[in-house]
């Protein structure tokens, strides 16, 4: 889920932001060390545990790239309101099978960013995955709707659209998302 999240959110700064933290410290390791040749004993201790205490700090970030669950729980404890995390949080609790707390999170997550297809489509996945394909499906229109372009969006509701019978309605939607095999199973139903 974090792979594909992370490819469509490109926008998101938070996950990246803990990741690149430790950049600016090598730089400045680079230039202590420089400096360590020319000052003394002194310098070369203050170095070593400016450099000691960098290693533990970057031990600590490791630890929360242990999977995706514990990047977006982090990204959470460092900010609760973040959208794109609840999204993610959402579609991690979908993959458990964890419809109560994928619904409550992707509910938030549209609350805190309402022109999120994203979250919109989290939130409907929610719904069909509990059984209610009439929510669903209202939510999978409306996350087309939302003024970012989706073209997962646009495939779950041509998807939803063929389950319910709206044939004619889901081709629209399919041709924009580029789902071949969408269209295949809309041509094959409508007999064209």
């Amino acid at each position: 889920a974090l792979g594909t999240a992370s490819l469509r959110g490109a926008a998101s700064v938070q996950y990246r932001a803990d990741s690149w933290l430790y950049l600016t410290p090598i730089a400045l390791a680079w230039l202590l060390a420089g400096t360590v040749g020319r000052s003394g004993r002194v310098t070369a201790l203050a170095a070593a545990a400016v450099l000691i205490s960098w290693s533990i700090l970057s031990h600590e970030q490791v630890g929360y790239r242990r999977d995706d669950a514990t990047v977006v729980r982090r990204a959470l404890d460092v900010d609760p309101d973040n959208w794109w995390a609840r999204t993610l949080s959402a579609e991690l609790a979908l993959n458990r099978s964890d419809e109560a707390t994928a619904k409550e999170d992707a509910l938030r997550a549209v609350t805190i960013q309402p022109r999120s297809a994203w979250a919109v489509v989290a939130l409907a996945d929610a719904h069909r995955q509990i059984g209610d394909e009439e929510t669903a499906l209202m939510l999978y229109r409306l996350s087309t709707r939302t003024g970012w372009a989706d073209p997962e969006a646009d495939q779950k509701v041509g998807l939803t659209l063929l389950e319910v019978g709206s044939t004619a309605a889901a081709v629209g939607l399919l041709e924009r998302a580029g789902s071949d095999a969408g269209l295949a199973l809309a041509y094959a139903r409508s007999g064209e």
